[in-house]
């Protein structure tokens, strides 16, 4: 093990060891370590992915960009928000 990595104990139950074991070989993994290090970055793209992306649907899409284009005034409770944010900075 290098001194760039890290070396974590998992535990499997046999059904899923075994499952693993045969989607790393189908894969073209050599090794089980490499497909769960492989599985363990997809996901965290995943994850990460989801928690920089909103979707919206066709109407509210619509809605947003029509605000975009002609915003209303800025309310009270906004212009105070904005005028804290600016402190912050």
């Amino acid at each position: 093990m290098s001194k760039d990595s890290a070396r974590h104990s998992l535990e499997l139950n046999p059904v899923t060891e075994q499952r693993a074991r045969c989607a790393a070989s189908l894969a073209g993994f050599e090794t089980l370590d490499r497909f769960i290090e492989q599985a363990i970055l997809e996901k965290t793209d995943r994850v990460f992915q989801e928690a920089e992306t909103i979707t919206l649907d066709t109407d509210s899409f619509q809605a947003f960009q029509a605000n975009c284009a002609s915003p209303d005034v800025a309310n009270e409770a906004l212009v105070s928000a904005m005028q804290h944010r600016l402190r912050l900075k």
